[in-house]
């Protein structure tokens, strides 16, 4: 997800901010755990394919100023994919 925030009660964020979702909505730091995995954007959590969506200000971060939304919007899940590519569900060190 990649969008403008249009209302904020978040002291991270104000109108106007371009933004992108995390996928995992509750990792916030450090190695994925299997409780992180029920906050998904898509499953099981609903997904980003809508006009308005509310997150929390925690789940969100700038958008890269250089990227359009449609490319900015693929950094999430492309970002979780070559983590778990590489690192799988093994503990951090």
């Amino acid at each position: 997800m990649s969008g403008t925030v249009i209302a904020s009660q978040s002291p991270h964020w104000k109108v106007g901010d371009d933004v992108l979702s995390t996928f995992n909505q509750t990792h916030l730091t450090g190695q994925v755990k299997a409780e992180d995995m029920k906050s998904g954007l898509g499953l099981p959590r609903e997904g980003t394919l809508q006009e308005y969506r509310v997150f929390p200000g925690e789940s969100l971060v700038k958008k890269p100023a250089d990227l359009s939304h449609e490319e900015a919007s693929t950094l999430p899940i492309a970002g979780v994919t070559a983590w778990m590519a590489l690192n799988g569900m093994r503990p951090c060190e």
